[in-house]
């Protein structure tokens, strides 16, 4: 427990520092990065006067030319770690914000995330600002899907990368609430919920699902109501599903009795876009079923 490992943290965090820095294998680094980042998980506020230095290692291995694979990730892991020990503490324009931003979000050259259908991306930012506004206007389209639109190629690493750079979002909501405004997460988190990789999507789910019972108001002022339907449509993992799922719910309860027809016509157009997607499948089935017959009378009139 916490209060157990408070005598063994300034020895152990001396002994796995320096471990880092001189490894004698490759995988060494990773694994003393790992055991300070379960420490930092573990005893929380009393790896406070480690901070310091676990930032400096991270920077340290990351420009010192030590280069492993999994090296990047990790010390985004180690900073997410880092954030939950500063919790209020962790401040936007401090020195240990700028180190773990550098960690985390900096690391990505090409931007955070990887948006694999730029089409169904533009999609999705357009179902989360069409809904319509208490006063009954229909909201701007946001400018996202042209900042994450560009496809790019992703390797393992630098999809470990992203999901800390969701994760951070999730960190500071939790931890350090008031270092960042939540609602400037929300646009990086919805473009989230399009990725292919489960992990993401996974993030960003659970993350508004906080949100949303943290601050419901919040993101109904953001509208996403339409991109969590759409997600929700779309989404084949059950887990996830049942986060959004969880989102809508919370938003509902809130929302419907100050807002009743904006609810009402959002659930409107959730059924009616569901029932043409159907039909839709359906006259494809039948024109399937159609052409094979066609070819079996060709058949039997030969």
């Amino acid at each position: 427990g916490g209060l157990v490992l408070q005598a063994l943290i300034p020895s152990s965090t001396a002994a796995l520092v320096a471990a880092a820095r001189h490894p004698a294998d490759n995988d060494i680094a990773l694994w003393a990065l790992h055991s300070l980042t379960i420490m930092a998980q573990s005893t929380g506020p009393g790896y406070l006067q480690h901070v310091h230095s676990t930032f400096t290692l991270c920077r340290e291995l990351l420009v010192g030319g030590y280069d492993v694979p999994g090296l990047r990730p990790m010390c985004a892991r180690v900073a997410n770690a880092m954030v939950g020990v500063l919790g209020p503490e962790f401040q936007l324009g401090s020195q240990y914000y700028a180190a773990a931003k550098s960690l985390i979000t900096d690391m990505g050259q090409a931007g955070v995330l990887a948006v694999d259908d730029p089409p169904a991306l533009a999609a999705l930012c357009g179902a989360g600002s069409s809904g319509r506004g208490s006063s009954g206007t229909p909201g701007q389209q946001t400018d996202a899907s042209t900042l994450y639109a560009a496809p790019r190629p992703i390797t393992v690493e630098a999809l470990a990368c992203e999901l800390q750079a969701v994760l951070f979002a999730q960190e500071l909501i939790l931890f350090a609430p008031k270092a960042i405004q939540a609602s400037k997460h929300v646009p990086m988190l919805q473009i989230t919920l399009l990725s292919r990789r489960p992990a993401l999507r996974k993030a960003a789910a659970a993350t508004l699902r906080h949100l949303a019972e943290r601050d419901p108001h919040m993101l109904l002022a953001a509208r996403l109501e339409g991109a969590l339907f759409a997600a929700l449509d779309g989404e084949a993992n059950a887990a996830i599903a049942g986060q959004l799922q969880a989102t809508l719910e919370a938003l509902l309860v809130v929302g419907a009795p100050h807002c009743p027809s904006y609810w009402l016509a959002c659930l409107s157009e959730v059924m009616f876009s569901s029932g043409a997607k159907a039909g839709t499948e359906q006259d494809a089935a039948g024109a399937g079923a159609g052409d094979v017959s066609e070819e079996e009378e060709e058949e039997k009139e030969e």
